[in-house]
């Protein structure tokens, strides 16, 4: 996150996403355990591998014009 928070990327717990994983730079994605994105209401950051990996798919969907919200899975 410090290289994002250097970059001038918005940090909130993580880097800061939308719920297509969009930053607030304009062309730049991120997902995984670095990220903090909305979910019910507020942000959470969620760092678990099956997060990281479902996120990462959803984003890479984006990237390629899908437009498709992250929704996280529960799991324990």
């Amino acid at each position: 996150t410090r290289l994002a928070e250097a970059a001038g990327i918005a940090i909130d717990n993580g880097i800061a996403v939308d719920a297509q994983g969009r930053t607030s730079v304009p062309h730049v994605w991120a997902a995984g355990d670095c990220t903090s994105f909305p979910y019910r209401g507020t942000r959470i950051r969620l760092e678990s591998v099956p997060n990281a990996i479902d996120q990462a798919e959803c984003v890479a969907d984006n990237i390629l014009g899908a437009g498709r919200d992250y929704v996280a899975q529960p799991w324990f």
